[in-house]
């Protein structure tokens, strides 16, 4: 999300000149990324860690994506193939999930299961349980993520970052989780 927000300020700003000189194939590349990320990921996105609406959400990207061909058929095709690959965690116990989302209708959750769900209590009761869940694995593997591309920056020397882990150890040993700045200055001034 961090490249699509750098790539849509790049975007805007394209035209001046002594800020950015890009050619013409790179401000072309550039509109295409901007426009998969704005009219499909960006929300894709934002509603994956609600476990409640991450299935029907990649079901409709999915659609969507097949519907994008018409405006960039080898970005379509692409992304279809990325998200092929992250299909297999769809089955029923994760897809039951989408019982609970204000965004499937009745009338589809009942093709999924014969029962009124919207009267039923243990249905209301699980619905909120749902709705407070967080998706570990999207939110992990950002995080994950995060570090390594961070870890990479640091250094290359293994050494240095073995230190560096060393001192971030250390560190959170010494200050607390839940601190004031007064106890971080004093904290660090012993």
């Amino acid at each position: 999300m961090a490249k699509l927000i750098y790539a849509i300020k790049i975007y805007l700003f394209r035209h001046q000149k002594e800020i950015f000189s890009l050619t013409a194939k790179e401000e072309s590349q550039l509109k295409r990324f901007v426009q998969f990320g704005v009219l499909l990921y960006t929300k894709s996105w934002i509603q994956a860690p609600c476990a409640a609406e991450a299935p029907r959400g990649d079901l409709l990207l999915w659609k969507n994506l097949q519907q994008y061909q018409s405006i960039d058929h080898d970005i379509s095709i692409a992304a279809q193939k990325i998200l092929q690959n992250h299909m297999w965690y769809l089955s029923d116990e994760t897809v039951s999930l989408a019982l609970f989302s204000d965004e499937v209708s009745p009338i589809e959750k009942q093709k999924i299961i014969t029962e009124q769900w919207n009267d039923n209590t243990d249905y209301q009761k699980g619905k909120q349980r749902i709705n407070d869940l967080r998706v570990v694995n999207d939110t992990a593997e950002r995080g994950v993520k995060l570090f390594e591309d961070y870890n990479r920056l640091l250094t290359k020397n293994e050494k240095e970052k073995q230190f560096i882990l060393q001192v971030v150890e250390a560190n959170r040993k010494v200050i607390p989780a839940q601190t004031t700045k007064k106890s971080v200055i004093c904290a660090v001034s012993v």
